[in-house]
């Protein structure tokens, strides 16, 4: 229910200008993959909740694309632990909004992924959990190509993932993907294993 609700919370909180840094007024601050993981992350927590009676078939669905809105979301916890954060200073990425939408909420996607699924996804279906994150970096990437970066007025690589150039935005996205790709394997053994034990009992 928590990961239901939270993220349209602090989208609402970010959407009004109470963000800090990487935030924006409005529709505008869609153009964020933290917003974008997050939102889906809600609507697949919802989506899930509802699911709870449903048939098996449906169940596995909204688990599927549950797995997948984690993956996405625990990026955004990632990039911020290990990218922004030496960058912008973490005070500043834990303040306001940006502490749910960058530490709570993914931590709380992934404990429920842990130990709340109910059945495996297979590994085409982990796989699945990188795609958002390939279409995320084809538009913000080719945003970038079309239009430059911008400048202060509208400032396209607001992640500065293209500060060392386009070769190394390339390059920067593809090992990212590459490590979501492996987070994703091996959150799907971690979910497999314990179902298994817990069949066995």
């Amino acid at each position: 229910m928590f990961t239901a609700i939270m993220p349209f919370a602090a989208w609402f909180m970010m959407f009004e200008g109470s963000g800090g840094v990487l935030s924006s007024r409005g529709m505008e601050s869609l153009k964020y993959f933290t917003i974008l993981s997050n939102l889906l992350e809600g609507f697949a927590s919802l989506g899930w909740l509802l699911a709870l009676r449903a048939s098996r078939r449906v169940r596995h669905f909204a688990e599927v694309i549950k797995f997948i809105a984690c993956i996405c979301v625990f990026l955004t916890f990632a990039t911020v632990m290990v990218f922004l954060g030496p960058m912008f200073g973490y005070a500043s990425m834990f303040a306001g909004p940006n502490l749910w939408l960058h530490l709570v909420i993914p931590l709380a996607a992934l404990f429920e992924v842990l130990f709340l699924m109910r059945e495996p996804v297979s590994v085409r279906e982990a796989s699945s959990g990188v795609f958002p994150i390939v279409v995320y970096g084809c538009f913000y990437l080719g945003n970038i190509l079309i239009n430059g970066r911008g400048d202060e007025r509208r400032w396209n690589d607001f992640y500065g993932f293209v500060t060392w150039g386009i070769p190394a935005g390339v390059l920067i996205f593809a090992f990212i993907i590459a490590v979501m790709l492996g987070v994703a394997m091996l959150l799907r053994k971690t979910v497999l294993k314990r179902a298994l034990t817990e069949m066995a009992h």
